[in-house]
């Protein structure tokens, strides 16, 4: 139905389904990616590694000791990216830095955080916004103060709308610019 002809193009935010990718790259259905590159398909992107040099460079400016670094586990290409470029720019620099899992931020996974297991001062390093102010959130339950006990940093530059006042270092992604840049691309592929 999405191939069929009924539909323009499209301009796909967060797709996993690596079959409905498949199809899609395959059809004549203008089509492009925001956040993540998908095979075959033309994406718009933010530069996560850009960004993430940055936020160390950041961070070692500020005198942080412990960076403690969110285990993300596979939640989309864009976020590994900015993964894996926080760690290579830590590793080239010989600043060492420490896994934390925390895939869901539930009492399970944060048993170091409860015991305080890091030297302060210490950041917690996450990928995207979201995660950055469940952490928070996290960290209140646990009689954790920020930044005295723990620092957090985000990236996107995402407001919270549950919580406006709460401030988070963040990284600022050009959102609207890369939306934009993607309708400007998908326009120009439906119009040959």
């Amino acid at each position: 139905s999405l191939t069929d002809g009924r539909v323009d193009g499209l301009v796909l935010l967060d797709v996993f389904d690596e079959a409905l990718v498949g199809r899609l790259a395959a059809s004549s259905t203008p089509v492009v990616s925001l956040v993540n590159a998908l095979p075959g398909i033309p994406s718009v992107v933010a530069d996560d590694e850009g960004g993430e040099r940055l936020m160390l460079d950041y961070l070692l400016a500020r005198g942080v000791r412990t960076l403690l670094v969110h285990e993300a586990g596979a939640r989309g290409n864009s976020v590994a990216r900015r993964e894996a470029a926080f760690i290579a720019a830590a590793e080239a620099r010989g600043v060492p830095w420490r896994a934390c899992p925390a895939r869901t931020v539930d009492a399970s996974e944060l048993g170091w955080l409860a015991a305080r297991d890091f030297e302060p001062p210490a950041v917690f390093v996450t990928w995207m916004d979201v995660f950055a102010y469940t952490f928070i959130a996290a960290c209140a339950r646990l009689g954790l103060r920020l930044p005295e006990d723990v620092g957090v940093v985000g990236f996107d530059d995402l407001p919270r709308p549950d919580a406006p006042l709460v401030r988070l270092t963040t990284l600022h992604a050009p959102w609207e610019q890369v939306g934009l840049s993607a309708i400007d691309h998908l326009m120009t592929l439906h119009n040959g």
